[in-house]
């Protein structure tokens, strides 16, 4: 029960890995707002959840929206009094290089990838300064370190949220807040398969293929794995850790 007590609010819970940290946390007795734009995936995440943790609640929102993010945290503490953590994982991909991506899709991810991470952090972030402490987990990439193939705009968004991650990190250290961020290799999620139906160059499976083979452990993670080094953040047993990427990509970056 590493997270016994705890108050947390979750972006991208409806499905993938911010559904699995949700789910995760709850067994460590952490109360939670999910938030997503995903209205039934976030009903069916909560309910998911509510044998372990009842008095968590949901709320769909668009964290691109500065309004919404603000209302965010709004709830999160009317509901339980305290925003002890805070986990960007909302997240948006585009398929394309610079030439094909078009500015709208730009935006998109950019939007709800790096500027959704300065919002509800903007948001949280006043919270956890009365209270003299608090822990924000940032879902960044390795894609965010190393260049991949037609991802231009997920790329720079997921670059974006590491340097944020550390601008964060220098800026509140003293008000007893950590900022550290997740950078996974490819995940198996709905979030990756719908991304690789976007290929024009190969079927999806055979991406996931390629994909997979490319990791020393020839695999890709699952959501569940990645809740853990979330979990591991978010607790006190990452207490010495702020500014860091904690890098988990099945030896991808290792090559």
């Amino acid at each position: 029960m590493q997270l016994q007590g705890k108050a947390a609010i979750i972006t991208g819970a409806a499905s993938g890995i911010g559904r699995a940290v949700s789910q995760t946390f709850a067994g460590e007795g952490c109360r939670m707002i999910l938030a997503d734009v995903n209205g039934p995936g976030l009903s069916e995440a909560l309910q998911e959840i509510r044998p372990l943790s009842p008095e968590s609640a949901s709320s769909v929102t668009d964290v691109s929206q500065a309004d919404q993010a603000q209302q965010l945290a709004a709830e999160a503490l009317n509901r339980f009094g305290r925003i002890d953590i805070l986990c960007n994982i909302a997240g948006k991909i585009a398929f394309g290089d610079v030439l094909s991506t078009s500015s709208d899709e730009w935006d998109a991810v950019m939007n709800t990838n790096a500027k959704g991470v300065f919002l509800c952090s903007k948001a949280a972030l006043p919270h956890m300064i009365r209270q003299g402490r608090g822990v924000i987990v940032n879902m960044a990439s390795t894609w965010g370190m190393v260049g991949g193939n037609s991802v231009a705009s997920y790329c720079a968004s997921k670059g974006a949220i590491i340097a944020l991650t550390r601008s964060m990190a220098v800026d509140y250290a003293h008000r007893g807040i950590r900022v550290n961020a997740v950078c996974p290799g490819a995940v198996d999620t709905p979030l990756a398969r719908g991304f690789m139906e976007q290929n024009p160059y190969m079927s999806s499976e055979e991406s996931l293929e390629r994909i997979a083979q490319v990791h020393l452990l020839g695999r890709m993670g699952t959501a569940e794995e990645l809740a853990r080094c979330v979990l591991f953040l978010a607790s006190d047993q990452s207490s010495f850790m702020t500014g860091s990427c904690l890098i988990a990509d099945g030896g991808l970056t290792a090559q």
